[in-house]
């Protein structure tokens, strides 16, 4: 279950990356305050992740090692 919330956290990252890449280039939707608030959104998600996939590699060595 960790694996597929660590996907779906790092769609959402992606997601939200893009749209601060958006706000940032496209001149007709400019933004400059929203820019802050997506990258910061993109860069939470992001850090979710790495914690995400950290706590899952941990997880499968502890259970490794209760195997052997």
């Amino acid at each position: 279950m960790k694996n597929l919330d660590m996907i779906l956290i790092g769609i959402v990252s992606l997601v939200w990356g893009v749209l601060a890449i958006m706000y940032a280039t496209i001149s007709m939707i400019y933004m400059p305050n929203s820019i802050r608030v997506w990258g910061a959104g993109a860069v939470i998600f992001l850090a979710l992740t790495a914690v995400i996939a950290m706590a899952d590699a941990s997880g499968r060595k502890v259970r490794e090692n209760r195997n052997e």
